[in-house]
């Protein structure tokens, strides 16, 4: 959202009534909604990579754009939330508010990774309205619209573990069932844990899908969830093989055991990449 006084400082750098420049791009943790009277994030991060940031802007066909990818230097998961647009005087010209599942990996980026921002102002100088069956374009001085993208990718995450789910372990997992689908697979994994921590990091991955299969057969997943990736070490070449466009299937039903949790997870794969 483009604040009010975001908007008015646009119009006075256009009118040549202002010399301050759009320079900082800035993220943080909070989540209050966006409106158009903030003036800034409302949790901003200050350290460990996630400082703000000075940015240039690029202009292509009416798209003003600036990026910047930030590094995770803390040694805990940092999750982004919100991303803001600067001038170098500090007023916010615009807040994005991310929804969790709008980003790879609910929005969070463990230690040592990045998350690439980019944020861009569409310019249009004129406007089309219908009247009845005929439409009218009129000038309208300038209309603008902010968008925001926000980029993690699961496949540069590590983990020592034998197999893992961006990132996290799947503590102690054998695999007592596998399957194949046309384009796709699908694993059935028994884990064991005497920390629940590592139970709670698998859980919020899994969500309710269902699966069907194209008109050529191949195998999909049908998600309100991002898709993830899953890693298996492999014996012979001592690597993880990875296994992209993966989603675990919820719910996940930990059952006590002497001092620990044994817990199943089922893993499926579709044969195609996100819409």
């Amino acid at each position: 959202m483009i604040t009010t006084a975001g908007y008015e400082k646009l119009a006075d750098i256009f009118t040549g009534e202002s010399s301050d420049t759009i320079t900082k791009l800035s993220i943080g943790y909070g989540t209050a909604a966006e409106a158009l009277t903030d003036a800034a994030l409302a949790t901003a991060y200050t350290d460990h990579g996630f400082e703000q940031a000075t940015v240039t802007g690029s202009y292509a066909s009416g798209v003003l754009t600036f990026a910047n990818t930030f590094t995770n230097n803390d040694t805990a998961d940092r999750t982004v939330r919100e991303v803001g647009l600067f001038t170098a005087a500090g007023v916010l010209i615009y807040r994005k508010l991310f929804l969790t599942t709008e980003v790879q990996n609910f929005c969070i980026v463990p230690p040592g990774k990045t998350i690439a921002i980019s944020a861009s102002l569409t310019f249009q100088d004129t406007f089309s309205y219908q009247v009845g069956s005929q439409y009218a374009t009129l000038a309208y001085g300038i209309s603008i619209s902010p968008a925001c993208t926000g980029t993690i990718d699961p496949a540069s995450f590590t983990n020592a573990a034998p197999i893992w789910y961006n990132g996290v372990e799947l503590p102690n997992a054998g695999i007592p069932k596998f399957s194949e689908a046309l384009g796709a697979k699908s694993w059935d994994l028994t884990c064991f844990t005497t920390d629940y921590t590592l139970v709670q990091n698998i859980l919020r991955y899994a969500g309710p899908l269902t699966t069907e299969n194209s008109i050529t057969g191949k195998q999909y997943v049908l998600s309100s969830y991002r898709a993830g990736v899953l890693a298996i070490k492999n014996m012979t070449t001592h690597t993880h093989d990875l296994y992209s466009n993966c989603y675990i299937q919820g719910p996940i039903s930990p059952e006590p055991f002497g001092n620990g949790w044994w817990f199943d997870v089922k893993v499926i794969q579709s044969a195609y990449s996100e819409a």
